[in-house]
C-alpha cells in the first residue's frame, strides 16, 4: 500500500492545494464520476478484493469531502444530468442512489442500457 494525496490546482491563480490525504491505497486512475451541475466529483478508496471500498463525494464549492455509505460499492457507472442520482454497482447488483436522500433502489439488469435510466426523476 502507498499513502497518497488528492490535489486541487486553480488555473486562475496557479495555486496547488492538497484537499485529501490518506494512508490506504492511492489510485492513479480516473475519478469515478463528476457532476458539472453540482460541481462535485466521486472517487472510491480501498480495494474490492479486500472488501474495504468506500465511496466519497468532493464538493468544489464547499471544499469538503463526505463519505457516501453504500455497502460493497465497486463502481459508479453513470450520473444523472442534474447530478441527483448515481447508478452504482454493488457486487452483482445495479442500484440507483439518490444523492439528496441517501435512498438506494435496485435497478434490473435489463433496464441498464444507458444514461436514460437515471432520468426517471425528471
Amino acid at each position: 500500500m502507498r499513502p497518497g494525496t488528492y490535489r486541487r490546482f486553480d488555473l486562475r491563480t496557479g495555486e496547488e492545494r492538497v484537499w485529501r490525504t490518506h494512508d490506504i491505497w492511492c489510485s492513479t486512475g480516473e475519478f469515478e464520476g463528476l457532476s458539472p451541475s453540482r460541481r462535485t466529483l466521486y472517487f472510491i478508496e480501498g480495494s474490492t478484493y479486500f472488501g474495504n471500498t468506500r465511496l466519497y463525494e468532493y464538493s468544489l464549492d464547499r471544499d469538503e469531502v463526505r463519505e457516501i455509505k453504500i455497502a460493497a460499492i465497486s463502481d459508479v457507472l453513470d450520473i444523472s444530468s442534474d447530478g441527483g442520482t448515481l447508478l452504482v454497482r454493488t457486487g452483482q447488483l445495479f442500484q440507483a442512489y439518490n444523492v439528496d436522500t441517501g435512498e438506494l433502489a435496485r435497478v434490473e439488469l435489463v433496464d441498464v442500457s444507458g444514461a436514460w435510466v437515471l432520468d426517471l426523476r425528471d
